[in-house]
Formats: C-alpha cells, sequence, structure tokens
C-alpha cells in the first residue's frame, strides 16, 4: 500500500462530524486560538512516530489491553478494558448525535427520527460486515470532506465579500488574538493548555489508540503481499522487510502533521466565514439554531440554491461519521462499534467465559456484540445531547479524562521497568478518579463563558429577554423588536 492512500486513511480516522461542526462553532464563538492545537500536533507526531510505532510494531500485540496483561497481569488488562470501553462508548454518541444535529437541521426532521435512523442503520452496517476496500474508502470519504471543506470556503467568502472582509471582521471583534500566556488553569484556553494538554490528549488518542496499534500491525500483511508479488526470490528478509513496513507507516505518520494542521486551518477559516455572514445577526441569540454545533449547516443558506451542493455537503458530514463508527474488522482499522466487539470478545468473552470458542461462534458473538454495543450508543446520546458547549469541547474532555490515564499508566509501564503493579495501579485509581472528577466537575458546575462579541443591529426580528430590576425586585419580559 502506497505512503500517501495510508496517511489520507489514518488521517480519516480522526476527522470526524465532531471536527467538521465543533471547530467552526468554536471559532465563531471564540475565534481563533484553538488554532493552537496545532502546535501539539507538532510536539505529539515525532513522539508517536519515533517511540510508539516502533514500540508496538516490535512487541507485536494486538492491542494496549494485550500489552498491559504481559506488563502486570489480567485484572488490570480488564480494568483498562473497562475504561476505554466507557471513553469509546461516549464517543461513539457524539460521533452520532453531530450528523443527527445536520440531518435534523436540512430536513426539518426531529432530533430523535435523526438519531435513531443513523445510529440503527450504522450499527446494522457495521454488524454485517463493515466497509470493503477500507483504504480507498478513506481515500474516497476524506476527499468528500475537503470538497465540502473547500466550497463552503470559496462560496462563502465571495458572499461575505472575500476574505480580507472576513479578516477584518474577526479582527475587529478581537476574534483574532491567539496568543494567551495566563498561567491560570480554569481560562479555558490558553497558550498553554493548547499546546500542554493537546500534546498528552492527541498522544493518547495516536500512541494507545488501539486504531492505531492495528494500523501499525495489519501494514506488514500488505507489504508482504506487494513484496511478495514483486521479488519472488527469496532473499527479502523478514528484517528488511519489517523495515520497510515501519518505514512506511512512520512516513504515513509524518504526512499525517500537514494533513492535521491544513484541517484545523480550514475548518477554523470556516468559522471565521460564518461569523462574517452572520457578524450583524447572530443566528444563536435569534433562536434560529438551539445550538453552537448547528452554525455549520447555516452555509446552507448560501449553498441551498446551487444544485447538488446540499447533498454534498450532508455527504461530508456523514462520511465523517461513518468514518468513526462502521470500520471493517478484518481490514484496517477496528474502530468504534467494532473495535468495542472485538476487544470485548478477546478481553471479556475469551478470557473469562469461552477461552476455547470456535472462529464461527466468536464471529456469531462480534456481531451480537457490536449490535448490543450500536444501541447503547444510541440510548447515550440522550446524555451527551445536554451537554454544554461545542461537541468538540465535550469530545475532548472524555477523551482527556479517560484515556489520559491510560496513556499514563501505558508509558509508565513501557518505560519504567522497576515500577512494580501496586504502583502503578494507585497510579491509574488516583489519576483517573482526579480527571472524571474535574471532568464531572465542569459539567455540573458550569462556569459562564466569556464569547467574542456578537451583534444584532440588522436582525429584522429579534427575540429576547431583557432583565429589568426595579429596587429588589427582578423580573423578566419577552420583547419582539423590529428593526
Amino acid at each position: 500500500m502506497k505512503i500517501i492512500p495510508v496517511a489520507m486513511s489514518v488521517l480519516a480516522t480522526f476527522v470526524s462530524a465532531i471536527t467538521l461542526l465543533g471547530v467552526p462553532a468554536e471559532a465563531y464563538q471564540f475565534g481563533v486560538q484553538y488554532w493552537l492545537i496545532n502546535i501539539s500536533y507538532c510536539l505529539m507526531i515525532p513522539v508517536t512516530a519515533q517511540i510508539y510505532v516502533p514500540l508496538f510494531f516490535k512487541l507485536q500485540v494486538s492491542s494496549v489491553n494485550e500489552y498491559l496483561e504481559k506488563r502486570y497481569n489480567k485484572f488490570v488488562r480488564t480494568v483498562c478494558f473497562l475504561i476505554s470501553t466507557v471513553s469509546q462508548l461516549l464517543y461513539v454518541a457524539f460521533v452520532i448525535y453531530a450528523p443527527s444535529l445536520v440531518l435534523s437541521q436540512v430536513t426539518g426532521l426531529h432530533l430523535w427520527v435523526c438519531v435513531l435512523s443513523i445510529g440503527l442503520v450504522c450499527t446494522f452496517y457495521t454488524t454485517i460486515g463493515g466497509i470493503k476496500a477500507v483504504v480507498w474508502t478513506d481515500v474516497f470519504q476524506i476527499v468528500i470532506i475537503f470538497g465540502v471543506l473547500v466550497t463552503v470556503i470559496v462560496k462563502c467568502s465571495l458572499n461575505a465579500g472575500g476574505l480580507k472582509e472576513v479578516w477584518t471582521k474577526a479582527e475587529n471583534s478581537k476574534r483574532l488574538e491567539i496568543f494567551d500566556i495566563n498561567p491560570d488553569p480554569t481560562v479555558r484556553h490558553t497558550f498553554w493548555s493548547l499546546t500542554i494538554g493537546g500534546f498528552f490528549t492527541w498522544l493518547s488518542i495516536y500512541a494507545v489508540n488501539q486504531a492505531m496499534i492495528q494500523r501499525s500491525l495489519t501494514i506488514p500483511t500488505l507489504s508482504k503481499a506487494k513484496f511478495g508479488n514483486k521479488r519472488d526470490q527469496g532473499f527479502l528478509t523478514s528484517y528488511t522487510l519489517g523495515y520497510n513496513v515501519i518505514i512506511r507507516f512512520y512516513h504515513a505518520i509524518w504526512l499525517n502533521l500537514p494533513g492535521n494542521i491544513i484541517t484545523i486551518t480550514m475548518t477554523i477559516l470556516v468559522g471565521l466565514i460564518i461569523y462574517s455572514n452572520y457578524s450583524t445577526c447572530d443566528p444563536i441569540k435569534t433562536k434560529q439554531v438551539s445550538t453552537p454545533n448547528q452554525i455549520f449547516p447555516l452555509v446552507m443558506d448560501s449553498l441551498g440554491s446551487i444544485p447538488g451542493l446540499p447533498g454534498l455537503f450532508v455527504s461530508g458530514i456523514f462520511s465523517g461519521a461513518l468514518r468513526c463508527q462502521a470500520e471493517g474488522r478484518y481490514h484496517f482499522l477496528s474502530s468504534s462499534l467494532n473495535s468495542l466487539s472485538a476487544n470485548t470478545l478477546e478481553d471479556l468473552v475469551r478470557s473469562y467465559i469461552s477461552p476455547n470458542m470456535s472462529e464461527l461462534w466468536a464471529t456469531r458473538t462480534a456481531k451480537l456484540l457490536a449490535l448490543i454495543y450500536g444501541i447503547v450508543a444510541i440510548v447515550l446520546v440522550a446524555i451527551v445531547q445536554n451537554m454544554e458547549g461545542t461537541v468538540l469541547q465535550a469530545a475532548l474532555s472524555i477523551t482527556g479524562a479517560l484515556g489520559g490515564p491510560i496513556l499514563e499508566y501505558t508509558h509508565l509501564g513501557c518505560f519504567f521497568h522497576g515500577l512494580q503493579l501496586f504502583a502503578a495501579l494507585t497510579g491509574l485509581v488516583s489519576g483517573l478518579g482526579v480527571c472524571i472528577w474535574i471532568c464531572v466537575g465542569s459539567i455540573l458546575y458550569k462556569k459562564p463563558l466569556e464569547t467574542a462579541p456578537f451583534s444584532v443591529d440588522s436582525c429584522q426580528e429579534l427575540y429576547y429577554n431583557v432583565t429589568q430590576s426595579f429596587q429588589n425586585m427582578t423580573s423578566t419580559t419577552s420583547i419582539v423588536v423590529d428593526k
């Protein structure tokens, strides 16, 4: 397999509907500060490529949990399996919820009709076998996604008066303030939280994520087939083959760096362009949208009249969703529902219930587990839809809270050989407890967010609440203002 398709496939794995909806909403509300996450990519990619990819390739383990059992014991494997299962189920719920918002907004259908439709279709799609020729499918889907972004940038920026006008409006509204070196950890976004915090968050996704490990392990099969067809002389040693394989994946990881930077830059630019189009009539204040996550679909106001573009837009969002949910179980990536079912089969069923299960029953069990997990993920949408803020913020909070301790545990096991089981387990439990405490606390005790300024000066009709205080009495009156 060529390096570029593999790199695009890895990139497609992490460009989801959450990215396509969350990053523009982030830029629209708070400005371009999130772009600093690219610095964390520049730090994370070398660490992943230089340290973790060669490590797991040489170990030839099928999952992080398998490594943890070899390093510690089966109990540790089970604990980490449970943590990763909860994390991934919540992530799948976000992946279902994000495109459902788009479908609901574009078609007018009730949100839960869209949730059930998308969730059940994707669950069925995953259960019966997933995607064939998955790498080239990834390439096709990432091309669609970038096609949508380019179309939105070109058309909507022209409607806004050009990129210069977009930039001017963003600057006037203080959306271009990017470097905040405030060391206060309670501030939502600073240079330190986005670079250092982003580094560890994305390291947990790229370095010890099940999808990435299986990627590095399955490339040898394709590479051996390719080398076998071209070089059947028998002089290609396994060492040379392994070296070529690791170099290919090493290069694929490095190519993800510009891919990630371009993706974040384009989605942030989309957010600024949308703000430029609505700079004098904020759709959130006018209740045109009920959540910031519905900001991106507003581009249909500009694109809806062009034949074919609404379908391209929806297909781009759904490409991001399907890419995260339905992966071929026997192909490159075994993420989301199939990863959950495969890990449950290996870490729970075969470890504790039926070690000698036949391949036929293993396949049937995996499909049943995928169905169960799909239904559970649909139910969890009821929880994630009530989380305030963008889907990006909520998804990264959960990923950091549950993925961070596993990264720490794996890292300590790999590089500190004298670490004993009790000390490592104590660190895992305490780290997990603190992370969950912070995450849940931020949800229950919401701190008011300071967004960039908005205007409603040019709205024809504005519905808003005005609070009038008269001495010790406060009354709220609903007023309609005609502009």
